[in-house]
C-alpha cells in the first residue's frame, strides 16, 4: 500500500509552502522538511521552462507555462503540512497565497475524516 500522497503544486504554491515550513524541529523531522524544501525550490529546468527572471527584487515567470510540479508527501510530511495549514486557518492567519494549498491539502482530508466519522456513528 502506497502511503504517499501526490500533489501538483504551481510555482506560487511552492513558494507559499516553503514560507510556512518551520526552520526548527527535531533532527529527523527537520531532515524531512529540508528535503521537501529542496524539492519545492526553483530548478534549472523551471528557469528554462517558465522563463523565470528576477527584476527589481521580484521573481517573475510565464504563469501560462506553469503546469505545476508533482510533489510526493509521505505520511509524516503530510501530517506536518496538514497541521501547519490547519493551525494557520484556525488562527485566522491564512493568507491568500496559501488558499489553494489549503484547498488541495486540508479540505479533502477534512472531508475524508468527516465521512469516516459519520460511518462510525451509523
Amino acid at each position: 500500500m502506497d502511503d504517499f500522497k501526490t500533489f501538483r503544486l504551481m510555482l506560487p504554491e511552492r513558494f507559499g509552502l516553503m514560507e510556512l515550513l518551520p526552520n526548527q524541529n527535531n533532527f529527523i523531522t527537520l531532515g524531512l522538511i529540508n528535503g521537501l524544501r529542496n524539492e519545492l525550490a526553483i530548478t534549472e529546468e523551471d528557469i528554462k521552462k517558465l522563463n523565470i527572471i528576477e527584476k527589481d527584487d521580484k521573481t517573475m515567470w510565464d504563469a501560462d507555462k506553469d503546469k505545476g510540479k508533482e510533489i510526493k508527501l509521505g505520511p509524516k510530511l503530510f501530517e506536518i503540512i496538514y497541521k501547519i495549514l490547519d493551525d494557520v486557518e484556525k488562527g485566522s492567519q491564512l493568507k491568500s497565497q496559501h488558499y489553494t494549498l489549503f484547498e488541495k491539502i486540508v479540505l479533502p482530508q477534512r472531508e475524508l475524516l468527516e465521512k469516516e466519522s459519520n460511518l462510525r456513528k451509523k
